[in-house]
């Protein structure tokens, strides 16, 4: 189930939010949780999962930078999707590696928080779908959220998870007829992509999240162009 936390030390801000989730028409929405404090969100978040979480950058105990790093060294959920919230502007470049779904500025437009919680309940749907490989006689499944990338090895397949790194006999077209619909951007012959994990575009080269930088061949570009230019819309 899809599982949404709010913090901000502001508690009408919180209420607000709460509210607004509560109400959105989603039969899969589970839980909504509201804190005021980033301590508070941390016990919280030790023990149970947060698909979307609404997070106050300048909370009084922690800010929301804080928060960040700690969800990332503690190894949280890593498919968990984040929306800051803030009065001020400046901190786009400083979130920019947390990979935000968004940023909101307060005073909170509704309409906005109810597209934002759209958007993340969409790219959780895709998430939870699996992508499928044989192994030594045996089959497999991986979250295809967890897929970072795929290229080829050979006659192998290497697949770049958040996990780590698998290889397996398949083609590529196989791979693509599995993740099509899923988020995922060819930029070569021997590349595919899971555009959620993409930290630069550039027109001829893409750099992810884990650092690797992969080069998009020219008689892809202008396709790979589009194709992520209307999925970050």
């Amino acid at each position: 189930m899809f599982n949404i936390a709010v913090c901000d030390d502001m508690k009408e801000i919180t209420a607000q939010l709460v509210q607004i989730a509560e109400q959105q028409s989603m039969k899969q929405i589970q839980t909504v949780k509201g804190f005021y404090s980033g301590g508070q969100l941390m016990e919280y978040m030790a023990k149970n999962n947060v698909d979307l979480l609404f997070l106050d950058i300048e909370l009084g105990d922690m800010t929301g930078i804080d928060i960040s790093r700690k969800i990332r060294k503690e190894d949280h959920n890593d498919t968990m999707q984040i929306v800051y919230m803030t009065g001020k502007e400046g901190y786009e470049r400083e979130l920019f590696d947390f990979q935000p779904l968004n940023f909101l500025a307060k005073p909170l437009n509704e309409a906005k928080v109810r597209e934002c919680i759209a958007m993340a309940y969409g790219k959780w749907t895709v998430r939870k779908h699996k992508f499928y490989y044989r192994k030594s006689y045996q089959v497999y499944a991986v979250s295809v959220g967890r897929i970072i990338s795929f290229e080829t090895d050979k006659r192998y397949i290497l697949m770049t998870t958040t996990e780590g790194e698998e290889r397996f006999r398949a083609t590529m077209e196989q791979i693509e007829e599995q993740v099509r619909h899923h988020g995922f951007l060819k930029i070569n012959q021997a590349v595919i992509l899971n555009m959620e994990y993409i930290r630069q575009f550039h027109k001829d080269r893409i750099q992810m999240s884990n650092g690797k930088i992969y080069y998009t061949s020219r008689s892809y570009q202008k396709e790979a162009q589009r194709t992520y230019l209307k999925f970050m819309d």
